[in-house]
């Protein structure tokens, strides 16, 4: 299973990773108003400064396969998890974070930007308490290889699952971690005990989902993603919208995004131009500074806060998060 992000700005290279930013050195930042732009009146919905935060939107990301190993049960089945991890990954990122997994064919050009979500089980071990008999795998290999005789239902305890998440941004072939995070089943406080029938669990899915073993694994997923998701640099990763009119007079801006992709009234960006280069991707400079005043379902209202350029904002211009520091 895999799964793509499709956003075309993605195909021109826009994000923290391959974003390449031209500052103006001959003007320095000056107040938007008092640049000619004009103070806009109190409209329904603006933010006081004090209320001013760092969004944190729904991002589009990239799933890829959960690290895992085939391994022998005590029945003498052998087995492969992945296809279960990777329903279950979907599941639990999609109702515990702000990652929204997309599906489709994967292109991979110099200039495409994704963000992709990564994870990893480093330990799976389970224990036959009755016959003393270990099976999963560790990091230095495979457990119980060689016993084959164990049927009918049978109790068995987790003796070790733990998993590691990350986050990374990726341009073309190249991927950076951006943030990182660990869960196990200490941590997650799964249920140590599952009856397993091993005359029936012969296949991973029926391990996983005949038992109690699949609650397990979600609730160290979850666990993991929630760490994930509160790690600082989260904020670093990818978003993007796109001017789509622009007021002088009103001192605002509005851009293609909005409560659907979790906006929020006061939340803060930076608005950037593309710049004549030879490079192969698009150069951008920053031109202004905004806030949401008012947010819709599709759509944002901004007040300019500050102006970086004298050339100022023009539809289709790129919107990017702006980190405010409390």
């Amino acid at each position: 299973m895999s799964f793509v992000v499709h956003r075309q700005l993605f195909r021109q290279g826009i994000s923290s990773g391959v974003l390449i930013v031209v500052l103006a050195s001959s003007h320095a930042s000056v107040d938007a108003f008092a640049a000619g732009k004009g103070v806009p009146g109190n409209r329904p919905g603006a933010a006081p400064q004090s209320m001013i935060q760092t969004p944190r939107p729904l991002r589009e990301a990239t799933l890829r396969s959960v690290g895992t190993r085939p391994f022998q049960l005590p029945n003498g089945a052998r087995v492969d998890l992945t296809a279960d991890l990777e329903s279950i990954l979907a599941s639990s990122v999609t109702t515990q974070t702000r990652f929204l997994p997309l599906e489709g064919g994967a292109e991979n050009p110099d200039c495409l930007t994704r963000i992709e979500l990564r994870a990893n089980i480093s330990t799976f071990e389970m224990d036959v308490a009755d016959i003393g008999l270990s099976f999963g795998w560790t990091p230095s290999g495979e457990l119980g290889g060689g016993f084959t005789g164990l049927t009918g239902k049978t109790n068995v305890k987790i003796g070790t699952i733990s998993m590691d998440f990350g986050a990374w941004q990726c341009v073309g072939n190249r991927c950076v971690e951006m943030a990182a995070s660990t869960a196990n089943h200490a941590t997650a406080g799964v249920n140590l005990n599952v009856e397993v029938n091993f005359s029936e669990a012969t296949t991973g899915a029926a391990l996983v989902w005949n038992t109690a073993l699949g609650n397990a694994i979600r609730g160290i997923m979850e666990d993991g993603l929630k760490k994930l998701e509160r790690n600082s640099r989260i904020s670093k990763l990818t978003w993007y919208a796109t001017v789509r009119e622009v007021s002088e007079k009103e001192g605002t801006v509005l851009f293609d995004a909005g409560t659907s992709e979790a906006l929020a009234v006061g939340d803060a960006f930076e608005i950037y131009a593309r710049t004549p280069s030879l490079s192969a991707c698009d150069v951008y400079k920053t031109v202004a500074a905004v806030h949401a005043s008012r947010v819709d379902t599709k759509s944002t209202l901004a007040d300019m806060d500050l102006s970086y350029d004298e050339r100022g904002v023009e539809p289709g211009d790129i919107v990017l998060i702006r980190e405010i520091s409390k």
